[in-house]
């Protein structure tokens, strides 16, 4: 007889009445009128030994297997959580080691460009304090010459007024007037490049298996196109650009094999003759840019020394 706390999963309010062998579920007479209609039944009676077989194993499988498995599963974890808060703690200190590290770099070359723009200072105020001396004693001489020659002029005899002229046109010749910046240095500070990305590669990266996208680091960022300038750069049409610095880019033309390297501001700053005409091409980390010649199926190199290497022949065409 069925007990009447155990009640139907789909009929709610009814109380079980037979095994479904079809389905392997316990019915009750709504069951039985609707959806279980045509499949076979068996009594609570015929059912129940095979389910207290069944249930004594799965008893002894739960409690020697599963839950022991568990019971070492969660263990795992506090493990692994502990593990994980370590290796948090651990990696955030080699960050800030790294970036110490960096600020001290930084340090130690912002103090080698002030120490020597201080020591260009120091010699500058040498040169420029021996130029006063000289200046003085130019302007002491012609002032004594110029009383010399009054007195002369003045009140002195024939060979007095001969003896000055010939003393002031010497002086006159000797001592000119000096050249003020001869020998003084004009140093100037270039700025380096502060590029993000450049900065990045310098610090490192936390690289991660599962890409988070809460993450805004890990989202694809947004595009912004800005105009950095505007200039005509020969008569064939300009096909690729391949940028090695933050403003210094080659170009390649559509047919040329003549490519050119320009500033930002379009100015060339020198011209080399490829020897095929570039398909597409870019930089790679380690400096080297690798071009496509499509006429051939070559990948070729071209390192900072503008010496070219095949790096691949390919059998089959390049798609770019």
């Amino acid at each position: 007889m069925a007990s009447p706390n155990v009640l139907c999963k789909t009929h709610t309010t009814e109380d079980v009445i037979l095994y479904c062998d079809d389905c392997e579920l316990l019915v009750c007479r709504e069951c039985v009128r609707q959806e279980h209609k045509l499949h076979s039944y068996l009594k609570f009676k015929e059912k129940v030994g095979d389910s207290r077989l069944c249930l004594t194993d799965n008893l002894l499988t739960l409690n020697s297997v599963r839950l022991p498995r568990l019971r070492e599963n969660l263990q795992d974890v506090i493990t692994l959580q502990e593990t994980k808060e370590q290796d948090t703690k651990d990696m955030l200190t080699e960050i800030v080691s790294r970036a110490d590290k960096m600020i001290e770099n930084i340090t130690l070359i912002r103090e080698k460009l002030m120490n020597r723009s201080e020591l260009l200072h120091d010699k500058n105020l040498t040169v420029i304090e021996k130029k006063i001396s000289q200046i003085n004693a130019r302007i002491d001489i012609f002032e004594r010459a110029d009383a010399f020659a009054k007195g002369a002029l003045e009140h002195g005899f024939d060979e007095e007024i001969i003896h000055e002229d010939l003393e002031l046109r010497r002086q006159l010749h000797n001592f000119q007037p000096i050249d003020i910046y001869e020998d003084i240095d004009r140093p100037i500070f270039v700025d380096g490049d502060l590029n993000e990305l450049v900065l990045k590669q310098m610090f490192g990266t936390v690289l991660s298996e599962i890409r988070d996208l809460s993450n805004e680091d890990n989202k694809r960022p947004k595009l912004k196109v800005q105009k950095i300038s505007m200039f005509v750069s020969g008569v064939e049409d300009i096909v690729g650009i391949c940028p090695i610095k933050s403003e210094v880019a080659w170009l390649h033309p559509k047919k040329g094999s003549r490519n050119t390297l320009i500033n930002v501001n379009g100015h060339q700053m020198s011209a080399l003759d490829f020897g095929f005409v570039v398909t597409s091409f870019a930089i790679s980390k380690n400096g080297k840019i690798y071009m496509t010649d499509y006429s051939i199926n070559r990948i070729i190199s071209m390192d900072s020394s503008k010496k070219f290497h095949t790096e691949i022949t390919l059998s089959c065409i390049l798609l770019v």
